[in-house]
């Protein structure tokens, strides 16, 4: 027999909504779900662990020039890890 009982299920506890969070916790979580090396012959790794949203990189775009991409830009070839990625808001 199968069968559905909605009101058994309860609904998994959401992630606060990015929208909610200072800059200093979106840098934090940005920090957190973002890594990236210079690895051997100058190749570049970049991980994410989760896409951020429009609205967060509308707000800490310039750091993540500033401190990520002007590094991995001058790198022969950059690896995309996206083994861990959960998704994106």
């Amino acid at each position: 027999i199968i069968s559905y009982e909605p009101s058994i299920l309860e609904a998994p506890p959401q992630a606060p909504a990015l929208t909610n969070l200072t800059q200093e916790e979106l840098l934090s979580r940005l920090q957190t779900n973002i890594r990236y090396d210079i690895l051997e012959g100058y190749v570049g790794y970049l991980r994410l662990d989760d896409l951020p949203g429009q609205e967060v990189l509308s707000k800490l775009g310039g750091f993540l020039v500033t401190h990520l991409w002007s590094k991995l830009m001058g790198t022969f070839a950059l690896v995309l890890d996206l083994l861990y990625c959960t998704g994106g808001h």
